[in-house]
């Protein structure tokens, strides 16, 4: 049978109401009090009716979570933020509602409503491009005042939506600006779809440390991969890799804006008989666990996704109590992970 409050009140000596009060943490309970009824609540097993508190409370302690489809899934960047959010959400007394939706406007509008119909307290929408939800819809969302943050780099006009992202911009800069420690002036770049906003502000990185050290390039360094190719598409970085060899421009390192695009770049380096990094030094982004795996171990910017999702539920639960954020646009520093494609350990070891 289930504990109830009549029995820890029984147990502890005091009221109903007071056990009530001390559960939902009111201030008109000594502390001392508050610490014997939760040590008694645990002792028994008490378990909170969710159902019952929301009816008093109107909030469910429930955070809907919306993610694209289950091909993204299985990213590791991901499983990173999905850990973040588990986490901190548990921690802080949230469950979740999680769902995974088909790639497109009208799926992602589903999963909104439905998760709207079932009481959940605010949203977290993970990492949706432009062309998947419209920032019409999260205006349309502010509007509702249901509390919710977007995880992911997007240009978003509208103040009234709150954002984190990692830094892509300060990423690009730290893996462009470790090459040029290196001594490489002659950096070449192969790029995404410049429509995207993760690569417009990783280019920009790039530039600015090229403008920075005084470096100036050809745009024939910078091979972007084909309109309708993104990061994801098999074997993008090896055609943009070819490219690169085959073309007249002069370059003795590559920095390649996702790490599945530098192990193909790597992959087709190789190919050639040529080494990396003796003959051309790589680095990459995203920090995926394969990076360490691959020969040469792959240098490249790690995202901060498991911290991203962490800072998410708590930006959320500040939304939720009706705080107004200090920042609406949160952007979290990569971490630059240091491996053999880019020679730096080779470097180390001959000037030692």
């Amino acid at each position: 049978m289930a504990v109830t409050l009549h029995d820890i009140a029984e147990k502890t000596g005091v009221d109903v109401s007071t056990v009530s009060r001390a559960m939902n943490n009111k201030s008109n309970v000594k502390e001392e009090t508050k610490q014997r009824i939760w040590q008694v609540a645990q002792t028994l097993g008490y378990r909170p009716n969710r159902v019952a508190r929301s009816l008093v409370t109107q909030k469910t302690n429930t955070l809907g979570l919306v993610m694209p489809s289950t091909k993204c899934l299985g990213h590791t960047l991901f499983s990173w933020m999905l850990e973040g959010i588990s986490l901190e959400a548990e921690k802080l007394g949230y469950s979740l509602s999680f769902s995974v939706v088909d790639i497109g406007i009208q799926g992602e509008k589903t999963a909104i409503t439905k998760l709207e119909e079932h009481r959940v307290d605010g949203l977290i929408l993970g990492w949706f491009k432009e062309k998947y939800i419209e920032e019409s819809t999260l205006v349309q969302l502010a509007q509702r005042e249901i509390p919710f943050i977007v995880i992911g780099d997007r240009h978003l006009s509208s103040r009234d939506i709150n954002m984190i992202a990692c830094d892509n911009f300060l990423g690009a800069y730290k893996a462009t600006n470790h090459l040029i420690d290196l001594g490489h002036e002659k950096i070449a770049l192969i790029s995404g779809r410049t429509d995207n906003p993760i690569v417009k502000n990783r280019l920009a990185g790039f530039n600015a440390a090229l403008e920075q050290a005084g470096i100036h390039y050809s745009d024939q360094s910078i091979k972007r991969l084909m309109k309708e190719e993104d990061f994801s598409a098999a074997g993008a970085g090896e055609r943009g890799m070819r490219s690169l060899l085959d073309s007249d421009e002069e370059f003795t390192a590559v920095f390649v804006l996702s790490d599945m695009c530098a192990a193909e770049a790597i992959r087709a380096i190789q190919q050639r008989g040529l080494n990396v990094p003796n003959d051309y030094a790589v680095v990459g982004f995203d920090g995926a666990e394969y990076g360490r795996l691959l020969n040469p171990s792959l240098t490249t910017v790690k995202q901060p996704y498991r911290e991203i999702g962490q800072k998410a539920v708590r930006m959320l639960k500040q939304l939720i109590a009706g705080e107004v954020l200090p920042k609406n646009r949160v952007w979290i520093e990569p971490q630059l992970i240091i491996r053999e494609s880019c020679g730096a350990q080779r470097t180390a070891t001959a000037t030692q």
